[in-house]
């Protein structure tokens, strides 16, 4: 999926050529979907309103984009978003993956201390020498 993506952005910035100003954009889109723990409507709603801040500003100040120059960037900003939100719950399933494995380790390792004690104290007096 990423070799796609990144194949995806390359044509959308060698396409557009004054649009380079967009990689910031993306950048900080996955670093928002990556670091940040926040609901991901809540990360769709804040990084959504940074790409439309982001078109209208570049609309405003920079130059008008063409029909196909607005397409490319939602699509661009759409996979993005796709791309970071498979990230962010696959760093959620990774780590909740971790943490429940821990948990059974320490579970086994708790349980069998438990066992080793109830062995050692149900063969110690068949196992203790008679003092003389």
């Amino acid at each position: 999926m990423e070799p796609c993506f990144l194949v995806l952005t390359i044509d959308f910035l060698l396409a557009v050529p004054t649009i380079d100003a967009v990689l910031p954009l993306i950048t900080l889109t996955l670093a928002a979907y990556a670091l940040l723990h926040y609901p991901i409507r809540l990360l769709a709603l804040i990084t959504g309103s940074m790409a439309a801040l982001f078109i209208l500003v570049y609309t405003w100040f920079v130059r008008p984009l063409l029909l196909n120059e607005l397409l490319s960037l939602v699509i661009v900003l759409v996979w993005t978003t796709l791309v970071a939100i498979y990230a962010n719950v696959s760093i959620d399933r990774l780590a909740r993956g971790a943490f429940l494995s821990a948990r059974n380790a320490i579970d086994g390792e708790t349980a069998a201390e438990e066992q080793g004690k109830r062995m050692v104290s149900s063969f110690s007096h068949y196992l203790s020498i008679p003092e003389d």
